[in-house]
């Protein structure tokens, strides 16, 4: 539960909310060429971002691409990218060239993934995930910053970057939901992007172990991106958004890593109904109908989606900013509706579009 303070408790939920930056989550498009409409329609929109997902579809990397050249003024990123997927020279080299194309509008995310993942999808090795991600980023910020880490214990490089413009202001995000690697990206990243998180995770772990990483280094979180993947969907039938919602992320929910989120922080009755059906060695295996639909209404989904009329949407969107979210990351519940979707957010928050209908 978050705590409102005096002067929260002086201002209205919309006078709170209206404080988020606000980005768009590109999600399950079915095409690259449907992906980069979504990136401008998050421009249209008066929307400050727009990020890639990294998943089994198109290429995160050349989605930004492509949306550096056609998009003007919003800033283009990804949440979040493995690291295992490129080396960090390669990826220094994508971002850089990135970072060039869009003239300087790019937000980094890099994760660790899951293991399960890593190794069933991608054949890769994942050994010591905070370690790697420390190294990782250390190469890519000297291969940035003109000045490359010749030792390292796993991906040593001495590249200079030739033919491109070094980007030592680019930012890097780090995704992170352990307290190991939220205190890693409060040293040396400059955001943090939580996905399947409540206000509370974000009051009570992701802001305070973020905050000592800060410390770490003699800074506060004065400037630093706190990113939140957040499902919202603005609705009159909120029960059956609910239900779809639960669809989209069941087969997440069964990766070993989330449940143990979960029982750390007290979603039992959530956790024993995934823990009813097949261990996460058989995903293929889809969970029960009936079990999703208690899922969909239980403490978790309620505590996490924003999901209701724009009354309600704006009060969810309210608890993550008193909880320390700085960036909204907009994840639409209904992606057949996902012009809508981020038009009627944008509106309830009392942002008027960037570009009129007529000239888009």
């Amino acid at each position: 539960m978050t705590h409102a303070t005096n002067s929260d408790q002086a201002r209205t939920s919309a006078e709170v909310a209206a404080e988020l930056k606000l980005g768009a989550f590109v999600l399950r498009p079915p095409d690259a060429t449907e992906a980069i409409r979504r990136f401008r329609v998050a421009e249209w929109e008066g929307y400050d971002a727009a990020f890639a997902t990294q998943v089994n579809g198109a290429d995160s990397m050349a989605l930004m691409a492509a949306a550096s050249v056609l998009t003007r003024d919003i800033e283009i990123g990804v949440g979040v990218s493995p690291i295992y997927l490129r080396t960090p020279t390669s990826m220094a080299q994508s971002a850089a060239t990135l970072w060039d194309l869009s003239g300087g509008r790019i937000k980094l995310g890099l994760g660790s993934g899951h293991r399960l993942v890593m190794q069933r999808w991608y054949g890769a090795a994942m050994e010591r995930p905070v370690a790697e991600m420390r190294e990782y980023v250390a190469i890519m910020r000297g291969v940035l910053d003109g000045e490359p880490l010749k030792k390292a214990d796993r991906w040593a490089s001495d590249m200079p970057l030739v033919g491109i413009a070094t980007a030592p202001e680019m930012p890097l995000l780090i995704g992170a939901l352990s307290p190991a690697m939220l205190r890693l990206a409060g040293e040396v990243a400059q955001g943090v992007m939580v996905w399947l998180a409540t206000p509370g995770y974000f009051e009570e772990t992701v802001i305070p172990h973020v905050r000592e990483g800060r410390a770490r280094i003699g800074k506060t979180l004065e400037g630093f991106d706190v990113v939140a993947s957040i499902p919202v969907a603005v609705t009159d039938d909120p029960e059956s958004v609910r239900r779809l919602y639960v669809r989209q992320i069941a087969h997440n929910l069964r990766l070993p890593f989330y449940r143990a989120i979960l029982e750390r922080h007290g979603y039992l009755d959530d956790l024993a109904l995934i823990n009813e059906v097949d261990a996460y060695e058989d995903l293929e295996n889809p969970m029960p109908e009936s079990a999703m639909d208690s899922l969909a209404s239980g403490a978790l989904v309620r505590d996490i989606a924003a999901i209701g009329d724009g009354f309600a949407v704006v009060e969810k969107l309210a608890e993550y900013r008193r909880a320390g979210v700085t960036y909204a990351g907009i994840n639409p519940v209904r992606i057949s509706d996902y012009d809508a979707s981020l038009a009627a957010v944008a509106r309830a928050l009392g942002r008027p579009p960037r570009t009129a209908a007529e000239d888009r």
